[in-house]
């Protein structure tokens, strides 16, 4: 049987990119195909007394990088939404928006 540790591990992992898919979609996500694909593999690594899996950390190393995925995913579409121009900027917006503080302009 598989340590309750390792259970907890994947129990957290599953959880945690549910969290992450929550927040990008609209609906169950109990109903996304992308839920779906987890569920199978989880089931398909699960570790019993008659089979083990492929490798321990296997499991683990696939749905940290997918969280990792997913994470990457809504970090990048805050980003863009937050510095993508809607039209040309002027240098002390700029500035401003990346928190420098321009020298003010002297007018003779």
């Amino acid at each position: 049987m598989a340590s309750s540790n390792q259970l907890n591990e994947t129990l957290f992992l599953v959880r945690s990119i549910c969290r992450t898919l929550r927040r990008q979609m609209k609906g169950k996500v109990s109903e996304s195909p992308m839920f779906e694909v987890i569920r199978q593999t989880v089931r398909q690594n699960k570790i019993t007394d008659q089979r083990i899996c492929r490798a321990p950390n296997e499991l683990r190393y696939l749905g940290q990088s997918y969280r990792t995925y997913l994470d990457s995913g809504e970090k990048y579409r805050q980003l863009l939404a937050k510095y993508y121009g809607k039209s040309e900027r002027s240098v002390d917006e700029t500035a401003k928006m990346m928190g420098f503080k321009l020298p003010e302009r002297f007018n003779h």
